[in-house]
C-alpha cells in the first residue's frame, strides 16, 4: 500500500498560488479582465494550462476542442456629465451580448426594476435603460432585458442590488444571460448607478445623456478547450477531478482557484511518488460560466460536451467525480461545505472524519447537489459526484463571486487554501482505495418514495419498500466489501454498479422551472397542492391571494410581471426551442400556463373562465402525476432486477 503520510505534512501550495496568479492576468478585456467561451484569451490559456498540467507531472496531456458559441468582451465604458459639471467615465460589466460602438450617444432613462409596468410608464425608444436587479431573489437579466427590447430599447444597463457582489458599494457583477445575444446588456456598480439615478431625479424630462463605448461580439461556430492529463493508475478505472478555467474579471478566486487548486493536487501527488490503484485524470473545461447563446441552461457548456460529444467513452470507466469549483479561499469565511451526490454522502462524511483537525475552520457535508455545477453532466453520465461548495449565503457570495472585487487584494485564506490541500488530497485517496464505488443507492429511491408514499396504494408502496430495501442490503455489502476485502473489484461488477447508478439517475432525476433537481413525481405534487389552496383562495373571493399561490405552479411566477410574449418566449425556450444541454429534455409535460389567470385575478376578475381553467390544470397535473408514479414503478422493477444480480456478485 501506498505511503501517503506526506498529507499530514504542510503542503506547499506555491504553485498552486503562481498557477493563480498568472492565470487571473489572461484576460480579453484590460479595463476589468474576464475570459469567456472561445475567445482569444480562453485560447491563450489554455495552452498555458497545457504546459501547467506537464510541469505538475501528468502526463497523456490533451487539448480537446469543443464546439461552444464564442463571447469576446473587450471594452464597455459609459461617460457623462456629472451634477457638478465634470465629465466622467466608468466602467461597465459584461453579459454575453453584441454591443459595437464607439463614443456614441444615448438618452438614458431609469425604469425601476424593469417590469413590463415600469416600462410602460416612460418612453424607452432608442434609449439605455437603467433598472435594479436582484438575481438572486427576483429574476434573471433576461427577463427586464427583453422586456425592454419589446418596447425598442437600445440596451440595458442594471444595478444589482441582489445576489453576487453585495458587500462592495460600486462592484460590477456579470452572469450568463439565459437570452439572445441582441439584447445588448451591461453592469455598473451601486455607487455609480446611484449618481445617474440622481441626475435623472433632478432633471425635468427625468432622464440625461451618455455616451458608450462598448465592444462586446457573440457568434456562432466558436471552439473552447478543454485541457487534461493523467496520474496513470493500475486499472482502467478513472476517477476525474475538475473544474473550469473561463472567467469574469480579474479573479483568482471562480474558478481559478480552482485550477490552481487541483493543479497543486497534481504535484503533490506525482512529487511524493503516489502511484494510484485508479488513475486520476485532471479536467479544466471551457466554457463554464457562458457558452450557448438563448439557451436556459447556457452554462456547464465545456462539461456537457465533454462527455457527451468529445469523450463519451469516458462514462464507460468512470469511478468518481471530484469538482473543485467552490470552497473559495476569501478572508474571513470559516465555513465550508461539501456538496455531494446523494449516494456519496456517506463516504464523503467519513472520509472527512477521519481526516482529523481541519484547524478553524468547519468543514459541513450535505447532499443538497444542484444542477449549476459542471459534475451534473458527470453524475448523469454514471459517476457519482462531490463538489467543494459553499452554503447559501457565504462570504465568496456577498463579495467575490462573479464580481470585479476578486483579486488578490480582496483577501485570500492562504491558511484555509493550504488545508483544502490536504483534505481533498485524502478525499481523494480514500476514493482511490475503496475497493467498489462507495455508492448507497437505498438512499434517492428512499427519500423518493417519502415524498409520493401518500399517492400510492398498498401494492405501489410494496414495490418501493421492496426495493428499498435490496439497495440497503447491497448498500450494507459494499460497506463490508470496502472495510474488509484486500485489493480492489473491477470490470463486470464495477461496470454493473455505474450502470445501476445511471439507471437511477436517469429515472429518478428531473429538473423543475427553477432547475432543481427533484424525483419526476415531485413537482406535479408541488403544482397539485398549489392549484387546490388557489382554488379554494378563489371560491373565498381572495384573488390576489390566490394569484400568489398560483405564481408557484412551474412557470408562472413572472406571469405578474413580465409581458405575455416576454413570458412565451423564455417558456418556448425549453418546451419548443430547446437546444442540446445538460437540461435538455429533463422538464417534462412543458408548463402548466396560468398567465391569463393570474393576470385577470391580479385585476379582480374571476369569472367561470378562470375557475374552470383552474379545476382543469389540477386534473391534468393528476394525470401527470399518475403517468410519472407508473413510470417510477416501471424502472423500480428493473432496479431490482439489477440490484439482485449485483448482490450476488459481491
Amino acid at each position: 500500500m501506498e505511503n501517503i503520510n506526506w498529507i499530514k505534512n504542510k503542503a506547499d501550495i506555491s504553485f498552486s498560488t503562481e498557477v493563480m496568479d498568472e492565470l487571473s492576468k489572461i484576460t480579453d478585456n484590460k479595463d476589468c479582465g474576464g475570459r469567456s467561451a472561445g475567445s482569444p484569451a480562453e485560447h491563450r490559456a489554455a495552452d498555458y494550462l497545457a504546459e501547467k498540467f506537464r510541469q505538475a507531472g501528468l502526463v497523456n496531456v490533451t487539448k480537446d476542442p469543443c464546439s461552444v458559441d464564442r463571447w469576446v468582451f473587450e471594452e464597455a465604458r459609459l461617460k457623462y456629465r456629472g451634477t457638478d459639471g465634470e465629465r466622467k467615465e466608468v466602467i461597465l460589466g459584461g453579459y454575453a451580448c453584441n454591443a459595437n460602438c464607439k463614443n456614441r450617444e444615448f438618452p438614458l432613462v431609469y425604469a425601476g426594476r424593469g417590469t413590463e409596468t415600469d416600462l410602460r410608464r416612460i418612453d424607452v425608444k432608442g434609449k439605455l435603460v437603467l433598472i435594479d436587479i436582484n438575481q438572486a431573489g427576483e429574476w434573471w437579466i433576461n427577463f427586464p432585458a427583453y422586456e425592454a427590447s419589446l418596447s425598442g430599447a437600445a440596451g440595458v444597463i442594471c444595478i444589482n442590488v441582489g445576489g453576487f457582489g453585495q458587500e462592495g458599494d460600486n462592484v460590477l457583477v456579470s452572469e450568463d444571460i439565459c437570452g439572445p445575444a441582441d439584447l445588448m446588456v451591461f453592469s455598473i456598480g451601486k455607487r455609480d448607478g446611484a449618481d445617474l439615478k440622481e441626475i435623472m431625479k433632478r432633471s425635468e424630462s427625468a432622464e440625461m445623456k451618455v455616451v458608450l463605448s462598448a465592444r462586446s461580439k457573440v457568434s456562432g461556430g466558436g471552439v473552447s478547450y478543454n485541457v487534461w492529463g493523467d496520474i496513470p493508475g493500475k486499472t482502467d478505472d478513472v476517477i476525474y477531478v475538475i473544474n473550469h478555467y473561463d472567467s469574469y474579471y480579474f479573479t483568482v478566486f471562480d474558478d481559478v482557484q480552482g485550477i490552481g487548486w487541483a493543479l497543486g493536487l497534481a504535484k503533490l501527488f506525482t512529487e511524493n511518488g503516489y502511484v494510484p490503484d485508479r488513475t486520476i485524470r485532471f479536467v479544466a473545461h471551457g466554457a463554464e460560466e457562458w457558452g450557448l447563446t438563448d439557451c436556459k441552461y447556457d452554462w456547464a457548456v465545456g462539461a456537457y460536451k465533454q462527455i457527451t460529444q468529445v469523450r463519451p467513452e469516458w462514462r464507460n470507466n468512470g469511478f468518481a467525480v471530484v469538482n473543485l469549483d467552490g470552497f473559495y479561499a476569501v478572508k474571513g469565511e470559516e465555513r465550508f461545505c461539501i456538496v455531494c451526490t446523494k449516494e456519496l454522502y456517506d463516504f464523503v462524511k467519513e472520509s472527512v472524519s477521519d481526516f482529523g483537525d481541519t484547524k478553524n475552520y468547519t468543514i459541513e457535508v450535505n447532499m443538497k447537489l444542484t444542477s449549476a455545477t459542471e459534475d451534473f453532466s458527470y453524475t448523469k453520465a454514471g459517476m457519482p459526484s462531490l463538489v467543494a461548495g459553499a452554503y447559501d449565503g457565504c462570504l465568496a457570495d456577498r463579495k467575490v463571486l462573479h464580481s470585479s472585487d476578486s483579486g488578490w487584494d480582496s483577501g485570500f485564506d492562504f491558511e484555509a487554501f493550504e488545508m483544502f490541500h490536504r483534505l481533498f488530497a485524502h478525499i481523494i485517496v480514500s476514493l482511490d482505495r475503496t475497493k467498489i464505488c462507495p455508492v448507497n443507492l437505498k438512499r434517492r429511491i428512499y427519500d423518493a418514495y417519502e415524498s409520493v408514499k401518500v399517492y400510492l396504494n398498498e401494492e405501489e408502496k410494496t414495490a418501493f419498500v421492496d426495493t428499498i430495501g435490496l439497495l440497503g442490503s447491497l448498500s450494507d455489502k459494499i460497506k463490508d466489501v470496502n472495510k474488509k476485502m484486500s485489493g480492489f473489484i473491477s470490470g463486470s461488477a464495477e461496470h454493473d454498479l455505474h450502470d445501476l447508478y445511471r439507471l437511477i439517475h436517469k429515472n429518478f432525476i428531473r429538473l423543475n422551472w427553477n432547475d432543481e433537481m427533484i424525483a419526476p413525481h415531485e413537482r406535479y405534487i408541488s403544482n397539485i397542492e398549489s392549484l387546490k389552496i388557489a382554488s379554494d383562495l378563489m371560491d373565498k373571493k381572495k384573488y390576489e391571494e390566490a394569484a400568489k399561490v398560483l405564481s408557484e405552479v412551474d412557470f408562472n411566477y413572472y406571469a405578474e410581471f413580465f409581458s405575455e410574449r416576454t413570458y412565451t418566449f423564455f417558456e418556448e425556450q425549453v418546451t419548443k426551442r430547446a437546444k442540446p444541454s445538460w437540461g435538455a429534455g429533463l422538464v417534462d409535460n412543458g408548463n402548466e400556463n396560468l398567465y391569463k389567470v393570474i393576470r385577470a385575478l391580479l385585476k379582480g376578475v374571476c369569472t367561470d373562465a378562470e375557475t374552470e381553467a383552474v379545476r382543469e390544470a389540477e386534473r391534468r397535473q393528476r394525470k401527470y402525476l399518475k403517468d410519472a408514479i407508473l413510470a417510477e414503478l416501471n424502472v423500480l422493477k428493473v432496479v431490482k432486477k439489477d440490484a439482485g444480480s449485483l448482490l450476488g456478485k459481491l
